[in-house]
């Protein structure tokens, strides 16, 4: 798979639909640092997207055009729609990074799987299942009183750092660990939830609250 910078993109994400004066200056501050910062910012010039619901006023979203050419501001909903890149990284606006995520995108945990054919996993609503998958993230790690490294067969995914094929729109839904389309973790540094100052020291590159 093509993981060139034309062919993969950093999605950025409100946390808050209604998209509050922090969360404006949280997203702002974190597309600075995606494309700007000396140290976290891309090395790869890799596109920026932000992506936000209707019930973000018009002043917003001006303002956030204006700062920067490289962004694109689109509804949320069209995230899955965005087939022209091989790979999506979906980033939620209360995360901070303090290093470079280009090279997520080579991380062991996103290669291409083969979609499980077994028939106990498969519900009734799941539809067609595509032939091939690639959903990676981390476990949610719930507490801040957790191991560094973390444990790596958690269960259950952490929603504010997700990497994908736009293809695919089930999500959590069908990407259990126990089904035809697993997620698969990636290297533990690339994103803590609940993160401490152990994770900070042990080389995290990014950090949300929960």
């Amino acid at each position: 798979m093509n993981t060139s910078p034309r062919t993969v993109a950093l999605c950025l994400a409100s946390a808050f639909s209604t998209y509050t004066t922090a969360t404006s200056s949280a997203t702002r501050v974190l597309a600075y640092q995606l494309l700007h910062s000396g140290t976290a910012g891309t090395v790869l010039s890799i596109p920026l997207l932000v992506f936000c619901t209707r019930a973000v006023s018009k002043r917003k979203r001006e303002r956030l055009e204006m700062e920067d050419r490289q962004r694109d501001l689109l509804p949320k909903l069209s995230l899955f729609q965005l087939v022209q890149y091989s790979k999506i990284l979906f980033i939620d606006a209360d995360t901070l990074v303090t290093k470079p995520l280009d090279f997520v995108f080579h991380d062991e945990g996103t290669l291409t799987q083969a979609t499980g054919t077994y028939p106990e996993t498969i519900k009734e609503d799941n539809g067609v299942l595509p032939r091939t998958c690639m959903f990676s993230t981390h476990g949610d790690l719930q507490e801040s009183d957790h191991p560094c490294p973390p444990d790596p067969n958690l269960d259950y995914s952490n929603g504010g750092f997700l990497l994908f094929t736009p293809k695919q729109t089930v999500l959590n839904y069908a990407h259990t660990r126990d089904g035809n389309m697993p997620w698969k973790p990636l290297w533990h540094v690339w994103n803590v939830n609940w993160p401490t100052e152990k994770d900070w020291r042990g080389g995290a590159h990014s950090f949300r609250a929960n």
